[in-house]
């Protein structure tokens, strides 16, 4: 880890910013089941149109590609957030940077 990547991480990491990714993550389940109880996929044309391209029952593409996301989202929180990898440390300045101009 160069220098500046490793500030970068030791300010991440001290902020706790590794634990707020993973409640983002949990976050983002909670919505996604929100949006499948309100059955999503058929009154939001995207929806619609982007749960076709993975099923043709749209109900399945929507619990497939939402699970995905969210088994997508753990993974990254278990392997590259918590072992510090280089690529994690960007990815997570970039969104606190995101997030502080939101």
């Amino acid at each position: 880890m160069n220098g500046s990547a490793f500030h970068t991480w030791q300010l991440i990491r001290g902020s706790h910013f590794y634990h707020a990714f993973g409640a983002l993550i949990l976050t983002q389940a909670v919505h996604s089941t929100e949006e499948y109880l309100g059955r999503l996929w058929e009154t939001f044309p995207p929806a619609r149109f982007i749960t076709g391209l993975i099923s043709n029952d749209l109900e399945q593409g929507f619990i497939i590609l939402n699970a995905a996301f969210v088994a997508f989202g753990v993974w990254t929180y278990l392997v590259p957030v918590r072992r510090q990898w280089p690529s994690a440390t960007s990815e997570l300045a970039r969104a606190a940077r995101g997030t502080a101009h939101a």
